[in-house]
């Protein structure tokens, strides 16, 4: 099963209207500050990419990464767009909203994370003026350990 995007009026209906769906992935949208535009990873490309959409959605998409990215989010002041590449580094892209024109300048490494590339939620936070991140950090290496099954596991009376 996919992944789709939905918003829900929290005043309207009891259920969440589906505004992108398709046969590929779409994860982690956030509205932009003013709710006028929104941010998701899709899969459409082949790879994870990071794209803004208008909201209410038109059929234009803006890519914002470019070589992958997961768990996009917007600064508060709306003039970037933080994501995790591929590789696992926080990038931030700068962003120019001129009325309905959107304008997104190359994504820029901020730094090295170990966020889990897998997640359907953001696993970071961005403080007020972007400049400090709480990251989500593993405490153990799932992968790296053994996996046990256990037969006959004895009951107890």
């Amino acid at each position: 099963s996919n992944f789709d995007i939905g918003v829900k009026d929290l005043g309207g209906s009891s259920k969440p209207e589906i505004i992108l769906r398709n046969e590929f992935n779409e994860r982690t949208p956030h509205f932009s500050p003013d709710g006028r535009w929104f941010t998701y990873s899709s899969d459409e490309p082949g790879q994870t990419e990071v794209f803004v959409r208008r909201f209410p959605m038109t059929e234009e998409a803006w890519r914002v990464s470019t070589s992958g990215g997961v768990q996009p989010t917007w600064s508060r002041d709306a003039k970037e767009i933080f994501f995790v590449s591929l590789d696992g580094r926080l990038m931030a892209a700068p962003v120019t909203v001129a009325g309905t024109t959107l304008s997104i300048g190359g994504p820029q490494a901020l730094f090295h994370s170990p966020i889990r590339l897998n997640s359907v939620t953001n696993q970071y936070a961005v403080s007020a003026e972007g400049q400090r991140f709480l990251v989500a950090v593993p405490t153990e290496d799932f992968e790296a350990g053994p996996f046990r099954v256990l037969f006959n596991w004895p009951s107890r009376p």
